[in-house]
């Protein structure tokens, strides 16, 4: 088929078909454009998102798709969540409550006569039970209402079975109906489809480390210990050890049979994470124990933060001898650095790769076009950071000479006539550059440019606050600017109220309470370099300090006497 073959008629028939197909996968993609939440139509806000980790997705009762959820998004009344695999969720409600989504687990937010319902689909969550603030989860058609003070549950259940409540800290009511009953650490209880009254286990195993929400860092912590007890006397038990990322343990990381209760487990390859362990029992009598299943967290170190070239895409024009600088902000002043630069995003063949013992690094290139760059930080041999963020950056080398030409012998031979000579124009003098001023004429000029004007006195109106507005001048070659105010005109650690970074010429600030406050400008370099300025003063004073006493209007009798 030749598409120069249709007629005009054709071809704008089918770009508008092909726009209207466009629009329409859009348009599904973001169903909230077609049915937008607000309160008239029972799209009521119940919470909020405190924390979000790696893959969290949410879908609103009117949607098709799922769209991921951040960090302080707000949730509403029937929004579906679902978290994955080695994935996290911190839900903060309206009513106080707040629950912690784990990994491979399904949730619907729902609201009923003005309490929050978490309806456990599957999965697991957990949530501590403050006193006041009741918790209540629903699953397979049954209703559990928990309440305590300071207690931490866990709940594992789905739509299919049931629930269960298992006690990690404190003691827990839980209601069902006119049903009701009290479970401490080392108990859980049961409800299921079917059954009408709720079950309660006694556990004879206790876990005493690491206890619930333990965190480890792969750079200081190089194992896991675990450590238990039973509740109940037991003769020559030998206990299973499981480790899983996955609270419902169908898939099994670690395992191990031991007569001893306590084990030191390596994390040195372990993925980041969070991470549940459960111990069973089966004594020389038959008898069988188990524990809850409690859980911890393994942290990576911070991957690096790119400074310079500035993260997005960067386009540096060099000469050939001036040097390219690189810079980046690890989370130790004394760690060593791989520092990488690769033609492809995916690093498989490095064009550069070096181990440097700062924080920076320069290099002269005679290469050009689009490249990539990454840092991660070397703590020891082996214990290291992740890779930072892959920056793409560009070379174009200026100045670049011609290529010169090898000429044959013949080519040097003269024709008969030679042509009139052309005249050469005289070149033009080369102007004389600049002198680069040296840093202290710099931070003269831009002390003149500081606003506002020193020893200024500022009336300030507390109960309606403004902020107060900075302004300097441009400074060549500058990385990023950061307003220092302090309380002392040394800037001592202790003195300083606030630091505000910036890469303009602008900052605000909104002051807290009366008092003389010194400020100057820092500006990093490119380089590295800080430079400081001479510090300014401004005097904050209280509004209401000036503002004439109010009198009471009164009403004032006069008796006259009339005397003839």
């Amino acid at each position: 088929m030749n598409f120069r073959s249709f007629s005009l008629t054709d071809k704008i028939l089918i770009a508008l078909s092909l726009i209207a197909f466009g629009g329409s996968l859009y348009l599904l993609k973001n169903t909230y454009l077609l049915f937008p939440y607000n309160t008239s139509s029972g799209s009521v806000e119940i919470g909020t998102i405190d924390r979000a980790s790696n893959d969290v997705r949410r879908r609103m009762e009117k949607d098709l798709f799922w769209n991921q959820i951040r960090q302080q998004d707000a949730v509403f009344d029937s929004d579906t969540l679902f978290v994955g695999d080695s994935s996290e969720a911190l839900v903060h409600l309206k009513d106080g409550s707040e629950i912690t989504i784990e990994p491979k687990s399904l949730i619907v937010l729902r609201t009923k006569n003005g309490e929050s319902i978490i309806d456990l689909q599957s999965g697991m969550v957990s949530s501590q039970v403050n006193e006041g603030k009741n918790v209540k989860i629903s699953a397979a058609g049954k209703t559990l209402k928990l309440s305590g003070s300071k207690a931490v549950v866990s709940i594992t259940g789905d739509n299919s079975n049931g629930m269960q409540v298992s006690v990690l800290k404190g003691e827990v009511q839980v209601e069902s109906g006119n049903e009701k009953k009290s479970i401490q650490v080392n108990q859980t209880v049961e409800i299921s489809r079917d059954s009408k009254t709720l079950q309660v286990d006694d556990l004879n195993i206790h876990l005493l480390e690491p206890g619930p929400q333990a965190v480890f860092n792969l750079k200081n912590d190089k194992s896991v210990i675990v450590h238990w007890k039973n509740i109940k006397k037991a003769k020559n038990s030998i206990y299973q050890v499981y480790i899983s990322q996955d609270p419902s343990f169908k898939t099994i990381l670690y395992q191990k049979n031991t007569k001893n209760k306590i084990l030191k487990i390596p994390i040195k390859n372990a993925r980041p994470g969070p991470y549940y362990w459960k111990v069973v029992s089966k004594d020389s009598s038959g008898k069988q124990g188990k524990s809850p299943t409690q859980k911890f967290i393994i942290e990576t170190p911070p991957q690096p933060r790119l400074i310079y070239p500035k993260t997005g895409y960067a386009q540096i024009k060099t000469k050939p001898t001036e040097r390219l600088n690189f810079r980046w902000k690890g989370e130790s002043d004394k760690s060593r650095f791989e520092f990488q630069i690769a033609k492809d995003k995916s690093f498989k063949k490095p064009f550069l790769s070096k181990t440097v013992k700062s924080d920076h690094y320069s290099l002269t290139s005679k290469a050009q076009g689009k490249f990539y760059w990454r840092v991660r930080e070397v703590f020891d041999k082996e214990d290291k950071s992740s890779w930072s963020e892959s920056n793409p950056f560009s070379i174009e080398i200026l100045g670049t000479a011609a290529t010169a030409t090898i000429l044959s012998p013949n080519a040097l031979r003269l024709p008969a006539s030679l042509p009139t000579p052309v005249p050469i124009p005289t070149p033009k003098p080369t102007p004389t550059p600049k002198p680069t001023p040296s840093p202290d004429e710099l931070l003269e000029n831009l002390y003149k440019t500081l606003r506002p004007v020193n020893n200024l006195r500022k009336i300030y109106d507390y109960e309606k606050p403004t902020s107060l507005k900075f302004r300097w001048g441009k400074i060549e070659n500058a990385f990023e600017y950061r307003l220092v105010i302090a309380t002392d005109a040394n800037f001592g650690e202790s003195s300083i109220v606030e630091t505000i970074p910036t890469d303009g010429i602008r900052a605000k600030w909104i002051p807290k309470k009366d008092n003389d406050y010194h400020w100057r400008i820092e500006v990093e370099l490119n380089n590295g370099r800080v430079l400081k300025s001479k510090p300014r003063v401004i005097r904050i004073l209280n509004k209401k300090k000036f503002e004439p006493p109010k009198v009471k209007s009164t009403e004032i009798e006069f008796e006259i006497d009339e005397d003839d």
